[in-house]
């Protein structure tokens, strides 16, 4: 199959290159309003700028502030006491595990002592007779989740040839910057972790937040307290829409430990509960992206009664892409409260604020919805993530993801930046300066 042809910048008419130039195409269009219908089908950029930062990389959503007005709105009342839990089973996350205890990374010490020193402290907590299941991300795998891993540890050190003897010889957070390090570390800390009596490890080979709950929730038939620790908002909200039969699932997070079955029942309205995995999904999670200037609290303060349909449409593992266009583009349009023809209301939002006279910056695109193009490629990011959510595997490749370099990539967008006309190299004649803006 023929390649496309690479995007050229408006400024350039003698060679191809690699980034759009945004600034320029918008003056293009501000010199002709009337061209303001046509271009803005098109995002005028490298990259969705409302969904995607100007390197490339997914917005972050914060998921830190949906859960904390999550549990501030209704999980007060599902507070309990550990220490009222009776023998409980404890099921960590193992991430949290390694990071919890970064102090005992110390340089010049054997890795093998370290992890070590991981093991003693999950023994004291077996004083108690506690059971303790300790969950793992893998990290050679080819995941979704990788594209977000890579995004937090952007410099990787060399490998090492991780053994009990390995000299640590340089900080923690470099060290586990290398995912080859890192599981190397975690193979090496499970193999002891098992050794234990009432300690178990678990790895994955992926993102580990759905094994988690599942771990839990397949505990609990021991007719015991099983309580989560996790500071994961993925893993809370799973928690929360996971189906229980019974009493005694629990999740800690800090300090702070929720009863799941009461967190649940305090959530209203009940379609906030029952979607509380798609708004999650939608709007919030790392392999979807974060929409500029909309926190990812709002969608728990919204009303999505009228949406019913569309938010069940993400539950609905027979969903065809139409139905996921669909709803992905109504549920974007109730977030930006505009109408749901979405390129025809990015130029009247692009309008709105050229009009602004309080406007003290530049123009931008990044509060502007995104194309439909855009909308249809996170909606389809967004129904992976839920339908992985609920056990079903979907290839990433087919839903608004590409392989690039063996490596999973979200795609920003299948159309091409701009349209003909503004990409098209124009001269006005001009010989020291372009006072009309046009080439």
């Amino acid at each position: 199959m023929p390649s496309k042809p690479r995007i050229r910048t408006v400024a350039d008419g003698t060679k191809e290159a690699k980034v759009f130039n945004t600034e320029l195409a918008l003056q293009r269009v501000m010199v002709n309003q009337e061209s303001i219908p046509e271009a803005f089908q098109f995002e005028l950029s490298d990259h969705p700028p409302s969904m995607f930062q100007q390197n490339g990389q997914m917005r972050s959503a914060g998921k830190h502030r949906f859960a904390k007005h999550l549990s501030d709105t209704w999980g007060k009342s599902a507070i309990v006491e550990e220490a009222t839990l009776i023998d409980p089973v404890v099921v960590y996350d193992g991430g949290m595990l390694l990071q919890s205890l970064i102090s005992l990374w110390v340089m010049g010490k054997e890795l093998g002592d370290i992890a070590d020193n991981y093991v003693s402290h999950l023994m004291r907590e077996t004083r108690d007779r506690q059971e303790i299941i300790v969950v793992f991300d893998g990290y050679l795998g080819v995941t979704t989740k990788g594209h977000v891993q890579r995004q937090r540890n952007p410099s990787a050190t060399l490998d090492r040839v991780v053994t009990d003897r390995t000299l640590l010889d340089l900080s923690a957070k470099l060290f586990l910057s290398n995912h080859r390090n890192k599981q190397g570390f975690i193979d090496l800390l499970a193999e002891k972790i098992d050794r234990k009596p009432r300690l178990t490890a678990v790895k994955c080979t992926g993102d580990a937040n759905r094994t988690v709950v599942t771990t839990a929730l397949d505990t609990l038939h021991l007719h015991r307290p099983v309580v989560i620790k996790a500071d994961d908002t993925d893993i809370l909200v799973m928690s929360l829409v996971a189906p229980q039969t019974g009493q005694g699932l629990f999740v800690k997070q800090g300090s702070v430990v929720y009863d799941i079955k009461l967190f649940q029942s305090a959530i209203v309205p009940v379609i906030i509960r029952e979607n509380l995995i798609v708004l999650h999904g939608f709007f919030v999670c790392d392999t979807t992206s974060a929409f500029f200037g909309h926190p990812s609290y709002k969608a728990l303060s919204m009303k999505w009664s009228h949406l019913a349909m569309e938010l069940e449409t993400f539950r609905d593992s027979c969903a065809t892409y139409s139905q996921i266009h669909d709803a992905g583009t109504k549920l974007v349009a109730a977030m930006y409260r505009c109408g749901v023809n979405l390129d025809e209301e990015r130029g009247r939002m692009f309008k709105d604020r050229c009009n602004d006279r309080s406007r003290k910056t530049m123009i931008s695109l990044d509060r502007v919805v995104g194309t439909i193009d855009a909308v249809h490629l996170h909606s389809e990011r967004a129904y992976l993530y839920i339908q992985d959510c609920a056990g079903n595997s979907l290839d990433p490749e087919c839903y608004g993801w590409r392989m690039v370099n063996g490596l999973l990539e979200p795609t920003p967008m299948r159309q091409e930046p701009a349209p003909p006309f503004l990409i098209e190299i124009k001269k006005c004649g001009c010989k020291t300066g372009c006072k009309n803006r046009l080439c």
